[in-house]
This record gives structure tokens, sequence and C-alpha cells, in this order.
């Protein structure tokens, strides 16, 4: 699941529909192939609590293997060690 809190803004829909959108498919990607590993990660661009919101629901809603993060050194607005230290 890439950036769940992303896709919204890009597709026009609600939040909360793309992370349903992203645990469906997570759900079923993992019920037709048991072995297969699940990774979520959101882009860090702010810090904030709601930050990591969709990557944390989609991560509590299915067995997520991994979470990562996409940190963009041309857009961040901090350095990421800074990021990393406070989330």
């Amino acid at each position: 699941m890439n950036d769940p809190a992303l896709y919204p803004v890009m597709a026009g829909m609600p939040e909360h529909e793309a992370v349903e959108m992203a645990i469906s498919m997570a759900r079923v990607a993992r019920d037709h192939h048991p072995d297969i590993g699940i990774l979520t990660n959101d882009p860090i661009s702010g810090i904030g609590e709601r930050q990591f919101a969709a990557t944390d629901a989609a991560g509590s809603a299915t067995d997520v293997d991994a979470v990562g993060v996409n940190y963009y050194p041309h857009t961040a607005r901090t350095v990421l060690s800074k990021v990393l230290i406070k989330t």
C-alpha cells in the first residue's frame, strides 16, 4: 500500500475510502497468496499527529509485514533525522 494518505488527493476521493480500498486489496492479496508480504508507507510531508494516520489505519486493520517511509529530499520541509526523532 503505497502512499494511502496521498492517493485520495490524486484520485479525488475521501481519505477513509482510499484506506478502506487499500485494506481490501491487501486482504484479497493475502487470501489469494498467503505468503505475500504486505508493505505500507506514506510520504513524509510534515510532522504532526495525522501524518501517518492512513498508514496507521491500514497497518492496524491488516497483517502488515513492514512499514516504510517515502522521504523526498527535494520536497521535504525538514531533514529526515528530525522527522524520525519526533515520530
